[in-house]
């Protein structure tokens, strides 16, 4: 598809290289961050527009020729404010896990703060080589109350301002 289009001249209207993330020689957080701040402009882009992208995850996060992250899979993409539960159970905030299990809080879900949740639980993998809370199975209802349990735990490499983002992100309550 890249050649044809590229044949018929459409390659110059596009910016498919565009510049690294990470720059050689700088320190493994900073660039983590520098990812983070890549993907959540493409989120914020996102958001600006009404929508809410429903499933952030690594894996949905690829590196361009260029050295770029860009964010992909809009499948669950949403500008239903009341869409409910979506996502991937690992980044998911309590509140959209409660909204797929039965018996749950019953808690609205705003796709964006549920974006925000899940784009701060990338980063902080990003950051930790770990989820922030880690829970054996699926359970929807075992996430939400690992979450609302206690914050998580960072490790001091991680530098206090962007710990602090990352707790408020991360916080149980999403109107924090």
């Amino acid at each position: 598809i890249l050649k044809a289009a590229e044949a018929d001249g459409l390659a110059g209207q596009a910016d498919r290289r565009s510049a690294p993330a990470v720059r050689p020689g700088e320190p493994f957080g900073v660039g983590a961050c520098a990812v983070g701040a890549a993907v959540a402009d493409a989120v914020a882009y996102l958001h600006r527009r009404g929508f809410a992208h429903a499933d952030l995850k690594p894996s949905n996060v690829v590196v361009g020729p260029g050295g770029a992250p860009h964010l992909i899979d809009f499948h669950l993409a949403t500008a239903d404010p009341a869409a409910g539960a979506r996502g991937t159970p690992a980044y998911m905030a309590p509140e959209a896990l409660d909204a797929g299990t039965p018996g749950g809080r019953g808690e609205p879900v705003d796709p964006v703060r549920a974006d925000v949740f899940s784009l701060a639980a990338v980063v902080f993998q990003l950051l930790t080589g770990r989820l922030p809370f880690p829970v054996a199975g699926e359970s929807f209802a075992a996430r939400a109350a690992a979450i609302r349990g206690k914050p998580p735990d960072l490790p001091p490499t991680v530098p206090a301002g962007v710990a602090a983002v990352l707790r408020r992100c991360l916080a149980a309550d999403p109107a924090a």
